[in-house]
């Protein structure tokens, strides 16, 4: 197959990839503000320093010494955005036997 004038020789170049799932922020900017879920149990506020395709380097708002770089997929743009995406807690009922020892 060849090449049609001003078209890429590679077959999937047009195609436009997704990255991450439904919680992906593609409008953050340098500056913007946004929050991280730390160990599933901890929600953080961060600071966008830098964007490099998907990654991007943030900056933590109560800590103003260094940074990390995260996926975009592992950023949200508000508070309950992140608070959602964190796992449920599930309380396990006990069946059946049960130990003397656990009434103390």
């Amino acid at each position: 197959m060849t090449p049609r004038l001003g078209q890429p020789d590679f077959p999937l170049a047009g195609l436009q990839l997704l990255y991450g799932g439904d919680n992906v922020v593609t409008k953050l900017e340098v500056g913007d503000k946004a929050f991280i879920v730390e160990s599933n149990r901890i929600v953080r506020e961060v600071f966008i320093l830098k964007r490099s395709r998907d990654f991007y380097t943030v900056r933590f708002a109560e800590n103003a010494s260094g940074g990390i770089q995260l996926r975009a997929s592992r950023l949200f743009a508000s508070k309950e955005d992140a608070e959602s995406s964190m796992p449920k807690k599930q309380v396990q009922k006990r069946t059946g036997f049960r130990s003397p020892y656990d009434y103390l």
